[in-house]
Order: structure tokens, then C-alpha cells, then sequence
């Protein structure tokens, strides 16, 4: 079903425990997991518009180190293979398992996995810098309006506003943030994104109680 020139037998032959152009190989291997992912996927959704899922040119993986950790593994796959620790049955085994756990991490979709920031209206913007600046020991970002305050990986947003003390909206941290992908998983899951740039909460989706939950790239480490 799945033809793979370079996984049919005459190409997996050893000749003394080394491949014939195992770049080639690898290559062919890592498309093959692709399509089978593919495959699981979309089945369903292609079979109904008709079109085959056979011929999809598809990339499950979300981010470079993803596709790296997959590249890694088929690697270790074929490694095995060449010293004999494994069938060609095995092997092509393992790269079906590869591509069933790739379609589902796909499927999964993006997952918020930080706090990014909390915005905080203060009475009086300098002294409340100062105070968590001299308490907390944590560095400084001014900015038009507001302060910045850098903890790790997060940061507290100050600005002045009324009531003072009002945590005014917080922001969920999202790896690898791609915009229209979020926007289809969020829409999928039953929320309505909002995209307020250059004001209000940026894009931002509101929880049942109607508080503005911010959605924002993680930062670098």
C-alpha cells in the first residue's frame, strides 16, 4: 500500500553489516513514517472529498526539535537493523509505531504549558517597579505605559489603572506559537479567538466568566 523503493528487500539487504547509501535510506524512511502518519490522520476527512490519502505530502511535526527527536529514532532503527538486532519485519514494524505516535501527537494539537505574563494595575507605576525590582530582584523592561518585569521565563506586566491590585488579564504560554494553527485547534475545541493587536488583549480568548485569557508565544529560555 504504501510503496517505498528503498524499504523493499533488495535495498535492506546487508552486505557486510553496512547499506547501500544510507542517507537515501534514512530519507526514505523518515517520508514513509510521514505518509503512514498522514494516513491515520486523514483517512476519514480525505476518503469523504475523494481524494486519496496515499499521495499527501505531509509534515506531522510542529517544530524542528520534534522532527529532530524523529529523525533521531529512525536512526537508531535502521542502526539496529544494519547490526543484525532486528528483522526487516521488525523494522518496518517500528516505523508504523513511529507513525501511529506522530498522527496522535499531530491530532493533539498545541498545549499551553507556562504562565507567560500577568498584567497588574498599580496606583502609582514607579514605586510599585521599585518594590518588586528591590524585593524580588527581578530585571526591567520600560515601556510606553507600562513596566515590565522579567521572572525566568515569565514577567509582570504593570500598568497604572483602576482598582488598583485588579489583575487586568494573564497570558497562557504556547511553544512553537503559530497563529492560524492555534487559531483552527481553538475553534475545534469550542472557543471563539479574539485578535485585538495594537490594543486591547491581543489574541485572546474569554473564559465562561468573560475574563480575557491572553494567548502568547513562550519565551526562549
Amino acid at each position: 500500500m504504501f510503496s517505498s523503493p528503498l524499504l523493499r528487500t533488495r535495498y535492506l539487504s546487508r552486505q557486510s553489516g553496512v547499506y547501500l547509501n544510507r542517507a537515501r535510506v534514512q530519507s526514505e524512511a523518515m517520508q514513509f513514517v510521514q505518509r503512514l502518519a498522514a494516513f491515520a490522520q486523514n483517512r476519514d476527512r480525505f476518503s469523504e472529498t475523494g481524494r486519496s490519502p496515499y499521495t499527501l505530502r505531509f509534515r506531522y511535526t510542529d517544530s524542528p526539535q520534534k522532527e529532530d527527536s524523529m529523525k533521531t529514532t529512525i536512526s537508531r532503527l535502521l542502526e539496529a537493523y544494519e547490526n543484525r538486532k532486528m528483522s526487516r519485519r521488525e523494522l518496518v514494524q517500528g516505523l508504523a509505531l513511529l507513525a501511529a505516535s506522530s498522527a496522535t501527537a499531530s491530532a493533539a494539537g498545541f498545549q499551553g504549558n507556562s504562565i507567560n505574563h500577568v498584567s497588574l494595575f498599580v496606583s502609582n507605576l514607579q514605586r510599585s517597579t521599585d518594590f518588586y525590582q528591590r524585593v524580588f530582584g527581578c530585571s526591567v523592561n520600560k515601556r510606553e505605559g507600562n513596566n515590565q518585569l522579567t521572572f525566568g521565563k515569565g514577567f509582570l506586566v504593570l500598568r497604572p489603572g483602576n482598582p488598583p491590585g485588579k489583575v487586568d488579564h494573564f497570558a497562557i504560554g504556547v511553544d512553537n506559537f503559530n497563529k492560524d494553527s492555534v487559531t483552527a485547534d481553538l475553534k475545534g475545541r469550542g472557543a471563539t479567538p479574539i485578535d485585538q493587536q495594537g490594543g486591547g488583549f491581543g489574541f485572546h480568548v474569554l473564559d465562561p466568566d468573560g475574563f480575557p485569557v491572553q494567548i502568547s508565544a513562550n519565551n526562549p529560555a
